[in-house]
């Protein structure tokens, strides 16, 4: 039988490979096999954002303080923001900021209205009106659009859960 280290190697993986797998190897160990679709569906990362156009503090409707390329199809799974909202914020005078595509669909939304003003709060959500991406899609953008008069919006960098294909 030939040896796992002396097998030819391999640059891609398909998704109906099957992969040899050891489940608990420090504990009772068990050997198992996994398709490549279920590997890759299971590898979790972080879609990188960068600064896009606007600068914090952010006054004024639709703006992109944030935007990510699309380089390869893409599923999102959850995004969780930091925000603060300076002096005014609540029911009437809130901002919403959404995820988009960079033709202008719409991704995903949250609010600031249920925050408290001068006071740094995560949201987090995995609920998408589109939840998969391909190339063709080219960007995300995070765009900051405000109702009535809330106070000034400074967002960290948005975490975005993803798995690539």
């Amino acid at each position: 039988m030939t040896k796992f280290t002396d097998l030819t190697a391999t640059t891609s993986l398909d998704d109906t490979d099957i992969l040899a797998v050891v489940k608990d190897p420090s504990g009772t160990p068990l050997s198992r096999k996994i398709t490549g679709a279920n590997l890759k569906n299971s590898m979790i990362s972080l879609m990188p954002f960068a600064n896009y156009i606007d600068a914090f503090p952010i006054t004024a409707s639709a703006k992109y303080p944030f935007g990510a390329s699309i380089g390869r199809n893409t599923t999102l799974l959850e995004w969780t923001q930091a925000i603060v909202v300076v002096t005014t914020n609540n029911g009437s005078n809130y901002w919403t900021i959404s995820i988009v595509e960079t033709d202008g669909t719409l991704v995903n939304s949250m609010t600031t209205a249920a925050l408290t003003n001068d006071v740094w709060a995560t949201i987090t959500d995995s609920t998408f009106t589109v939840s998969s991406l391909t190339t063709a899609d080219i960007g995300l953008q995070i765009k900051c659009d405000k109702t009535g008069s809330p106070g000034g919006l400074y967002l960290l960098c948005p975490h975005l859960r993803v798995t690539y294909s």
